[in-house]
């Protein structure tokens, strides 16, 4: 009986001292305490040597014989032939022998198929599946690629550049809803226009001590109250507005210079910083200077090479919302650039829950120094009372009027408060009885500085080109047959986990995510078999330039010349006349 263990051992088909052996020496390191030794299919051929079996399968052969879970084992206490469920009973010794045996028959035969089965096994299903679906998962909707687009991110292109980058966070033991939501927030692409109420932009016409008139600006953000911003976004006025407006008034002075500068001011910026200290509302009448100035323009206007902030883009970088730090804020205050101190805001009154990072007092104070170089800046405040930020701008009064409202809800719209790189938005999820955070992006390295709220070994991440540059090529294989598996899981299809660890190991053998398309089979040594893939006469007309050789033996190789695919019995020759 091919399921007989004593017949087979009794016939001697197998080789069993050495793993006997095997057993007994890792017996005796393990009481010794001593290293374990090779997995024992790393030493020899499971088809050769019965009781040759990977570790994983072991284990849970002795967890089966351990606990006895259909009371299937006959011992002192249970002499009975059958069990209550109808099972006879057998003897622990038996039933090891037996598994061994079963495992042996589950390897592969030599000329067996596997690639084209694999192929067709994933291959089949796949046309049941829809040719276009996002899917809505997680609380508040995460979107995510699944069906084909998602089998061909995979598998057809391997691309690096997914449509729905995705991270699943498992929060610790012990976290609650309040805890997970102030995490998510922190994960959260804020934008400015979020935490504003309102703006409001006065202007007004001044003339300076040296006779000259100015348009001022007085713009003012009023941002919400700390109730909403706590509620909302696990924030405090406190928390941002000084790194705020040292972040905001640089990009909003530079959209200002552009839009002079469609104007063609042809007053120097040394000039007008001269003109601009003291400025004197009393006076209403126009000034010499200006006069002049003004005549001057009308002749010829001024085509200055640009400002070194003009050459800066006004896109505003990614700063953290949490760089500032707790002893840059002190009471409210606002001064005129001309004087030597800086404004600052009241210190923070309590510690927030969210991890937060400290950003050095000589960066705090550069960002302040940079302010004093730009050229229309006059002044700026933060009033923590009130929860609003003042900015004044002065321009020449002959220099273009500008729609300022326009301006700065420009700037505030492109301007981000908050954020992770490449992360943007972040979902809570609770399921089992533990948080769950889903972002909409992927940072990885980013997660681990928060440790302490989030279990970093159980990070799940559907961007394989992300796993294998941190973790390595064995855990993007792992990623890649998860993948595969939830994308037909997601249908209600089930495919052999032996399949699609087949196209895993040819997909990463080399040390390397790479695709199953026309460019890696470039690689391939045989000419038949990249011609029956893709782009036939570009590999024929390469493969005869070069004067290329096929051996044809592959199943490709053969269908293609009329020969008999190299699989099944036609795997081998026969060596003995049969008669």
């Amino acid at each position: 009986h091919r399921y007989n263990p004593e017949k087979v051992i009794q016939q001697k088909a197998f080789h069993i001292a050495p793993v006997l052996e095997y057993c007994k020496e890792r017996e005796a390191r393990a009481a010794n305490g001593e290293p374990p030794q090779d997995p024992l299919l790393s030493l020899y051929n499971p088809s050769t040597h019965l009781g040759c079996m990977s570790e994983v399968f072991e284990d849970s052969l002795d967890k089966f014989l351990e606990t006895n879970p259909i009371d299937i084992f006959s011992d002192d206490n249970n002499k009975s032939l059958y069990n209550n469920e109808g099972l006879k009973r057998t003897t622990k010794d038996c039933f090891r022998s037996l598994m061994m045996l079963k495992y042996r028959h589950s390897m592969v035969h030599p000329g067996e198929a596997v690639g084209v089965v694999a192929a067709q096994s994933i291959g089949e299903p796949s046309t049941q599946m829809t040719l276009n679906t996002f899917h809505l998962a997680g609380h508040g909707g995460a979107n995510v690629t699944l069906g084909i687009p998602r089998l061909r991110e995979i598998v057809m292109s391997a691309t690096a550049d997914i449509r729905t980058p995705m991270m699943t966070l498992p929060l610790k033991d012990g976290t609650t809803e309040d805890e997970a939501y102030d995490l998510a927030n922190h994960f959260y692409q804020l934008s400015l226009p979020e935490l504003l109420q309102e703006v409001t932009v006065t202007e007004a016409l001044q003339d300076t001590a040296s006779g000259m008139r100015v348009r001022s600006y007085t713009i003012t953000l009023f941002l919400h109250d700390n109730e909403f911003l706590e509620r909302e976004h696990s924030l405090e006025f406190n928390d941002f507005a000084e790194n705020l407006a040292v972040m905001f008034i640089p990009a909003l002075h530079s959209a200002t210079v552009k839009e002079i500068k469609t104007h063609c001011s042809d007053i120097s910026s040394a000039d007008f910083r001269a003109t601009q200290q003291l400025p004197d509302e009393s006076a209403t009448e126009e000034s010499a200077e200006e006069t002049k100035l003004r005549e001057k323009k009308k002749e010829s206007a001024s085509y200055d090479d640009p400002d070194e902030e003009d050459k800066n883009s006004t896109k505003p970088a990614e700063n953290d919302l949490f760089d500032v730090d707790e002893e840059d804020f002190d009471a409210e205050n606002e001064v005129d650039k001309s004087s030597a101190s800086v404004p600052k805001v009241a210190e923070k009154p309590k510690k927030k829950t969210t991890k937060k990072k400290k950003t050095d007092k000589s960066q705090v104070s550069k960002r302040r120094k940079n302010l004093e170089g730009l050229r229309y800046l006059h002044s700026y405040g933060c009033h923590p009372k009130e929860n609003k930020i003042t900015i004044k701008l002065q321009v020449p009064a002959s220099d273009k009027k500008l729609l300022m409202v326009s301006l700065v809800e420009r700037v505030a719209d492109s301007y981000i408060v908050n954020s992770i790189p490449g992360i943007e938005q972040a979902y809570i999820e609770h399921k089992e009885g533990k948080y769950y955070i889903i972002t909409n992006g992927v940072n990885i390295p980013e997660m681990w500085n928060f440790e302490d709220r989030i279990n970093v070994h159980d990070i799940k991440c559907n961007h394989i080109h992300n796993i294998n540059t941190i973790y390595g090529i064995e855990a993007a294989r792992g990623c890649l047959i998860s993948e595969i598996k939830g994308v037909f899981g997601a249908y209600g299809i089930k495919v052999d986990p032996r399949h699609l660890s087949l196209v895993a190991d040819y997909m990463t053998f080399t040390g390397s995510y790479k695709a199953c398309n026309r460019i890696h089979m470039d690689a391939k040594a045989s000419p038949w078999l990249k011609m029956s893939f893709e782009t036939t006469m570009k590999f024929l007309s390469e493969t005869a330039l070069v004067g290329g050789f096929d051996p044809i033996r592959s199943p490709s190789a053969n269908i293609v010349v009329g020969n008999p695919a190299g699989v099944g019995s036609a795997f081998m020759d026969i060596r003995h006349p049969l008669v």
